[in-house]
């Protein structure tokens, strides 16, 4: 992506759909029995919106999550090192 021109950078259709689907898993996790049980139900309950206004927040959200990840493996690691 092309921070300074959204308008030059382009999702194609297979990244957009894996996307979708990582959002929708991420908030299944998060609300189990709030969250419909298939991607596109989820996702009709959205309007139209465009994916470069959104995508650097989740983009963030993620990085923080894998960053918790990475500390608690390093901690696990450690303490079975013993």
């Amino acid at each position: 992506m092309d921070g300074e021109d959204p308008e030059s950078s382009a999702l194609d259709s297979f990244s957009l759909e894996v996307f979708e689907d990582i959002s929708y898993i991420m908030a299944k996790h998060a609300d189990p029995k709030g969250v419909p049980d298939t991607p596109d139900e989820w996702l009709d309950q959205f309007g139209t919106f465009s994916i470069y206004q959104v995508l650097p927040e989740i983009i963030e959200l993620w990085g923080l999550n894998i960053q918790t990840q990475v500390e608690s493996k390093k901690n696990f690691e450690r303490l079975t090192a013993k």
